[in-house]
């Protein structure tokens, strides 16, 4: 397995790959990488905090998002000009962001927000109430940011990407509604659904929604049916927001990469993915994602010991 991501679109992840950290969290699925793909990543919650800088991503990090034609993300606070409940924010104890200190972040990554997907599905997002959840929706849309899971809408969204059409799939609870075969199908479970706290993937049939044409999760969501071939990314962990720890074994998260063929026969079909773990460290006011390596070397050795137990492909 090659050793590190590389940047460029002229080849898929595939070509790229991680160090194995107790499971294997690399792969390419095709015997030859299309020459055509689309490609998207899944971060954990994006909460910008107010109070902080915009974080310092990794060249390697904000390249490899850059290389997205699609980000997917979640909402991880309600976005107002002032908190709607006072006490309790002030407290720490309810989430809110600025569009500022989101638009901020969204710089620090090198995107454009029209390439930038966020699920409000998750319970933070009505910590400012109603009214916050309201003011959420309308500054997303001002700022051209798309969104998921809205409630009252439909809960699966389809985008066009490269000549394929990607069916994102918002709240778990619905997903014995679907019944399409688009050409690549993505859930999104809400938080309620948990997960791994370590970066890992896991390949097969597992108790979850594949037998529903779903192709891919993330984070694994729990549900009596099953069948299919399912890829299942879990432990995504929170890109930002949460204050970050001098103990990187503590801030671990990843990005998870996948690279969906757009041509020819195997047009819609999963062509290579890669789970790309990094570590969020304080710097002063702001912090810094970066990958494992970036990382002093007294660092890694905590970091892979505290990776070894991640659950292997199934």
């Amino acid at each position: 397995m090659p050793q590190r991501f590389r940047l460029s679109r002229s080849q898929p992840a595939s070509q790229a790959g991680i160090a194995e950290h107790g499971a294997a969290m690399a792969a390419a699925l095709m015997r030859h990488p299309p020459r055509d793909f689309a490609r998207l990543i899944f971060l954990g919650d994006l909460a910008a905090r107010n109070d902080r800088d915009a974080p310092i991503l990794d060249p390697v990090i904000a390249g490899a998002l850059q290389s997205a034609d699609l980000v997917v993300a979640g909402c991880g606070s309600p976005i107002v000009r002032r908190p709607h409940k006072s006490l309790g924010s002030w407290m720490g104890q309810r989430r809110h962001m600025n569009a500022g200190a989101l638009l901020g972040l969204i710089s620090a990554m090198g995107i454009e927000t029209d390439r930038l997907v966020l699920s409000v599905a998750g319970g933070a997002i009505f910590d400012q109430g109603n009214v916050g959840y309201e003011e959420t929706l309308r500054t997303l849309r001002s700022l051209h940011v798309r969104t998921l899971g809205v409630e009252g809408t439909d809960p699966v969204s389809e985008i066009s990407l490269r000549n394929i059409k990607v069916r994102l799939l918002a709240q778990s609870e619905t997903c014995a509604r679907v019944n399409q075969a688009p050409s690549m199908f993505c859930a999104l479970p809400d938080a309620r659904s948990g997960g791994s706290q370590r970066p890992a993937v896991k390949i097969g049939q597992p108790n979850c929604v594949a037998g529903r044409g779903i192709g891919l999760i993330v984070p694994p969501v729990s549900h009596p049916q099953s069948g299919g071939f399912t890829f299942l990314a879990c432990g995504l962990g929170t890109f930002h927001g949460k204050p970050a720890s001098s103990d990187p074994t503590s801030q671990l998260g990843a990005m998870f990469i996948v690279d969906i063929a757009s041509s020819g026969a195997e047009r819609g079909q999963i062509a290579a993915y890669e789970l790309f773990p990094f570590a969020r460290i304080t710097d002063g006011r702001r912090e810094r994602v970066v990958p494992l390596d970036a990382l002093p070397r007294k660092m890694q050795g905590k970091v892979q010991k505290a990776l070894s137990p991640a659950p292997a492909i199934a």
